[in-house]
């Protein structure tokens, strides 16, 4: 038998004995952390059976994240882990109910890659709150509806459409509300026939009369045909406020002042679609979608109009290999919008990218190696311009690039990519002394998400990748003992060959050094005599309440805390505000800090080792919010 075939079929029993390879979506995730705290009520005694929500919002969807509920303590423990790893809110809302209380609202809860202490939260008895509904009039408004809900609203809320109502009017146009806690809260009121009132902001005394009364304008029923390009009808259009589109709201300026909607309104199959509860003199606008099609913002300026859609255009990826026949499957698709200028000293260059995956909402996967993409639909737009170029990433790192020659707007184009033939790596792990090390390896694909292809050297400390493409991969190890040593963590590939015996050495990694600090925080020169909760920030740019820190940490009631870390490592170090003792139903937890810049004069570094003593000395509360005004970060 030729040498070459012996060859061959070692390096495929190679491949057969060692792990083999495979797609890791899930080495991003960080362990699961958790919230704690007492629930009590206003006297301060504990609330047992009480039950905690924890989401956070990504687009227009709510995202869970946990659940907890109080014990006979009132104490509460919330696990909870990231749902995926593109969520990009740091904070959180957690909700708090429990039997003959109203709920509580904590906004702006911070999202940490480890746990941390609430404190006390306090469920209130409902507060009465009362009012009519009326028109310009006077005349009372039977059955309106009276909407409301824990906490101020910003833009338009897609779980607000269609919310329950809190109360309904009877013959005189009256009604009672007993849900809400004391505090802020926002109402509104709608009634058929009638225009919904605008958001109202309110301050719920808890010992006081509240009350709050609407004004209701008659509204016409506002009718909208929508057609595409070519003058045919749209079924299954569905028409909501802009606010609710997330990031091409902001393309608007738009901020509603309606957030309890009716909607979204649907159309027919003839494309006509009855929009009611606006005024007649409202000018306000609305997001028309439909599948298919590219979103339209357009303002409600008449009773009836037209509105023509464009639609998306489809592109069609074919995965093809230019040589040999190793199997193929599409991972990521990055498509170019050629409107965007490539000059700004290549700011706008990223901006023109949207990067898509198999489970991205613009792809229909057709087949492996076969999608179907919706460029300029709301999940897969830049500019709004044309397609230019693509580049395709496969599941074993190949890369394949296309220009896209297509007269715009178009209805369709496809491009049919060429990979090269993959490379087989066939190799052994050895620790310095030469000693085989079973681990798990991996290098990163494509760009966006923190996805690996892995494989796990055995205990001989062989390890194979059946397939990987490209240039050169960059390793690195899934391990915590152990760490590659850098001249060996580079693989070179050819196209269509087989690379073996690659010798891998590691490393012991060395131990993670920790120094700690024992502080004394004193406000105003005294201790605070309290329990003080403080945010540390490793970053001089980014800071709290816009961003999350690096940990929260709480102080004894002589203002005493402890905090580990990196030898050498600064922070700064900022207190939150003490807690308003207004009763409240809403508590703006990141909110209650105070708003700085990077000169913020209250630090703390890590010693080299060991432990060294800090005091900081901070001024009164009233003076903190002006000690490093945020405009010098601009």
């Amino acid at each position: 038998m030729p040498v070459r075939a012996l060859l061959a079929i070692a390096g495929l029993v190679n491949l057969a004995v060692a792990a083999q390879q495979v797609v890791d979506t899930e080495s991003w995730r960080p362990a699961p952390c958790s919230l704690t705290g007492s629930i009590v009520d206003s006297s301060g005694a504990a609330i047992a059976g009480a039950e905690l929500r924890l989401w956070t919002r990504e687009g227009e969807r709510q995202l869970e994240l946990g659940g907890a509920t109080s014990d006979a303590r009132g104490r509460f423990e919330l696990p909870w882990l990231r749902p995926s790893w593109d969520v990009e809110y740091f904070r959180a809302t957690l909700r708090v109910t429990a039997p003959r209380f109203a709920p509580t609202v904590v906004d702006n809860v911070f999202l940490l890659n480890t746990s941390y202490e609430l404190g006390l939260l306090t469920l209130h008895e409902p507060v009465e709150l009362r009012g009519r509904v009326r028109t310009r009039a006077g005349e009372p408004i039977s059955g309106a509806h009276v909407y409301g809900v824990v906490g101020p609203v910003r833009g338009v809320r897609p779980e607000l459409w269609n919310l329950a109502p809190l109360a309904v009017t009877d013959a005189s146009g009256s009604y009672v509300c007993r849900t809400l806690p004391p505090g802020r809260v926002t109402l509104s009121a709608g009634a058929s026939g009638f225009a919904d009132a605008p958001d109202s902001a309110l301050t719920l005394d808890a010992d006081g009369s509240n009350t709050q009364d609407f004004v209701l304008e008659v509204a016409p029923t506002r009718t909208l045909t929508v057609r595409s390009r070519f003058d045919k009808p749209i079924a299954a259009v569905e028409v909501g406020p802009p606010g609710a589109a997330s990031a091409m709201a902001e393309r608007f300026g738009y901020l509603s002042t309606h957030a309890f909607w009716r909607g979204p309104w649907r159309g027919d199959e003839r494309g006509v679609v009855r929009v009611d509860g606006v005024a007649s003199q409202t000018e306000l606008d609305v997001r028309i979608r439909a599948r298919g099609y590219r979103d339209k913002f357009v303002p409600l300026r008449s009773e009836s109009f037209d509105v023509q859609l464009d639609s998306v255009t489809w592109i069609e990826v074919n995965a093809v290999r230019s040589t040999g026949s190793a199997p193929l499957e599409l991972y990521q698709v990055r498509i170019r919008d050629g409107s965007e200028p490539t000059n700004w000293c290549g700011v706008a260059e990223d901006m023109a990218w949207r990067h898509v995956f198999a489970n991205s909402p613009a792809v229909e996967v057709l087949a492996p190696d076969r999608w179907r993409i919706a460029w300029n639909s709301p999940e897969c737009i830049v500019s709004g311009g044309a397609p230019s170029s693509l580049i395709a990433v496969a599941t074993d790192g190949s890369l394949a690039a296309a220009q896209l020659r297509l007269s715009w707007p178009a209805p369709s184009v496809s491009a049919v990519l060429g990979f090269d033939a993959p490379t087989a790596v066939t190799g052994i792990v050895r620790d310095a002394e030469g000693q085989p090390v079973s681990l798990r390896l991996g290098t990163q694909l494509g760009l966006g998400r923190p996805d690996f292809i892995t494989t796990t050297s055995d205990e001989r400390g062989r390890f194979s990748f059946a397939q990987l493409g490209g240039a050169s991969d960059w390793l690195h190890a899934f391990d915590r003992r152990w760490e590659l040593e850098p001249n060996s963590r580079t693989l070179e590939l050819a196209p269509g060959t087989h690379l073996p015996e690659f010798e891998l050495v590691v490393r012991e990694r060395p131990p993670e050094l920790r120094s700690s600090v024992r502080c004394l925080l004193l406000i105003d020169g005294r201790t605070p005599f309290r329990p003080v909760l403080v945010a540390l920030e490793s970053s001089v740019y980014s800071h709290v309440p816009d961003c999350a820190p690096a940990a929260l940490v709480w102080t004894d009631r002589e203002g005493r805390f402890e905090f580990s870390g990196t030898p050498g490592a600064s922070y700064h170090a900022v207190p939150q505000f003490r807690a308003d003792f207004e009763p409240s139903g809403w508590v703006d937890f990141g909110g209650a800090f105070p708003r700085h810049g990077r000169q913020w004069p209250f630090s703390i570094t890590l010693p080299a080792s060991g432990e060294a003593e800090v005091v900081l000395r901070l001024p009164g509360e009233s003076v903190w919010s002006s000690l490093a005004p945020p405009r010098e970060d601009r």
